[in-house]
């Protein structure tokens, strides 16, 4: 039975969080790990569609954060907890990289947000990717 669109996006936030998570860290689990821990499955076998977006997500991370870190009003974007912090570069990535219209990037965002993160998550994230997504 294939992944829905929709689960792929979530798992992707979930291994985008684990980045995060462990990016400061010297013994941090690679990509590879990060995969097939998050997919249940070894890399070479999980989707294609998330493979892509956690890779673009990852490799493009600074960058992205920097864009992202200019419609924070006044927030950083390390202040921000790690949930809020995958669901925007998952978003942001899917948009930029992956050319996926701006509404889809945002309503997924969103729901996610509503999902995972705090009461007012998902209206911050809303506004922030609002403004910042093409």
């Amino acid at each position: 039975m294939a992944t829905s669109r929709s689960k792929l996006q979530e798992l992707s936030v979930f291994a985008i969080y684990q980045y995060l998570f462990y990016y400061e860290y010297e013994q941090r689990p690679g990509l590879k790990e990060i995969i097939e821990g998050v997919f249940g499955c070894p890399s070479k076998e999980c989707d294609e569609f998330a493979k892509e977006l956690i890779k673009a997500a990852i490799k493009n991370a600074d960058s992205s954060i920097k864009e992202i870190s200019v419609y924070l009003n006044n927030w950083q974007f390390e202040r921000l907890n790690y949930v809020e912090q995958a669901i925007l570069l998952s978003a942001y990535t899917q948009n930029k990289y992956l050319n996926q219209p701006k509404q889809i990037a945002i309503n997924v965002a969103v729901d996610l947000a509503k999902k995972y993160g705090d009461e007012n998550s998902y209206k911050f994230i809303n506004g922030v990717l609002d403004n910042c997504l093409c």
